[in-house]
């Protein structure tokens, strides 16, 4: 990586210059939202849209795709369905734990904290209303830390971009067409 020089300093790379920043900015009032910023480049990505295809395969299973990536996407099957991958309900919390879980490593790596077990569990509980989950809760365990270092972690825990999609309000818009916008009918 390139050396940048500047009032004395010298960037030697992208993980000391976070850290450094982050020391040098502890006192600041603003720094949970600067942390969140320097910290979570993945649950704060910089692009407009996220886009996932699902084909369907067979019985209850679809194939998402997203960008090089495909993931089978099924019903049990004590539900009459093949198993051959999570539900979407599961698909939901693993987006989720995820996120948790790429920020806390983040935030060890800077700190010079091991990761080595770091273990996140994501649930929800069923609706009383059908076809509804309510009251997420995600614990994430990370083995060595002591109590200060845990309160720590967890009041750096920030609203990223999975959390704000299942706690704020959104707007779903479901339509079917008969054909995509720019396919070719053959």
């Amino acid at each position: 990586m390139a050396q940048v020089q500047g009032d004395g300093a010298t960037w030697r790379s992208a993980a000391s210059s976070l850290e450094t920043i982050n020391h040098a900015i502890a006192g600041f009032e603003g720094y949970r939202t600067v942390a969140r910023r320097l910290l979570s480049p993945v649950c704060y990505p910089e692009f407009a849209d996220v886009d996932v295809t699902l084909q369907y395969a067979e019985g209850a299973r679809f194939v998402a795709e997203a960008r090089q990536h495909r993931v089978a996407v099924d019903q049990p099957a004590q539900d009459g369905a093949t198993d051959h991958g999570m539900t979407p309900a599961e698909l939901l919390l693993a987006a989720l734990g995820g996120c948790v879980g790429q920020y806390v490593v983040q935030y060890l790596s800077l700190r010079g904290l091991p990761g080595e077990g770091l273990l996140v569990h994501v649930e929800a509980k069923p609706s009383a209303r059908p076809l509804r989950i309510k009251d997420f809760e995600v614990e994430v365990v990370v083995p060595g830390l002591t109590e200060p270092q845990l309160r720590s972690l967890q009041k750096s825990f920030p609203a990223g971009l999975v959390q704000n999609a299942i706690s704020l309000e959104n707007t779903l818009t479901v339509k079917a067409v008969a054909m995509r916008a720019g396919d070719v009918e053959l």
